[in-house]
């Protein structure tokens, strides 16, 4: 077939590859991408913004208490989790008006302590414009949010 638009049967071999290889490529790359889609598309079903909100007396107390069930590793075992956290928790004193123009300047773990130290500045980086937060590696716990240093 492909004789007829001129090539000898070299040539029309080294094409054929080159068609193959071509295709080849372009199907992964499409399938790749389906995948990072995918993968996308689970990560947004993992958060339930829109999720039901009620208050009261939680029923089940007795679960607060440590027990056999209880997670044991580091709940913020990352500086990216560190971050998440302390910008989600940042987010609502921006709101207030306070630092609303603080954005995420670092972050620090003192592994004396084992605690994430999330730190946010002005853009113009005015000294002692930051704004800290402490978390506990181990639990999560905001220990500590304090202006200035």
């Amino acid at each position: 077939m492909l004789n007829l638009i001129g090539l000898d049967e070299r040539k029309a071999a080294v094409f054929k590859k080159e068609i193959i290889i071509f295709l080849l490529i372009f199907m992964f790359l499409v399938l790749s991408g389906c995948a990072d889609d995918n993968n996308k598309q689970n990560d947004k079903r993992d958060i339930n913004i829109e999720a039901d909100y009620e208050e009261g007396v939680y029923p089940y107390k007795e679960e607060w208490s440590e027990n056999q069930h209880s997670y044991k590793g580091d709940v913020i075992a990352n500086k990216e989790t560190a971050i998440n956290v302390a910008s989600a928790i940042f987010n609502n004193v921006k709101s207030t008006g306070a630092c609303k123009n603080y954005v995420l300047g670092g972050v620090f773990f003192d592994t004396a302590d084992d605690v994430w130290v999330v730190y946010f500045v002005e853009p113009d980086n005015t000294p002692g414009s930051t704004y800290n937060i402490a978390i506990k590696n181990a639990t999560g716990e905001v220990i500590n949010m304090w202006p200035g240093e």
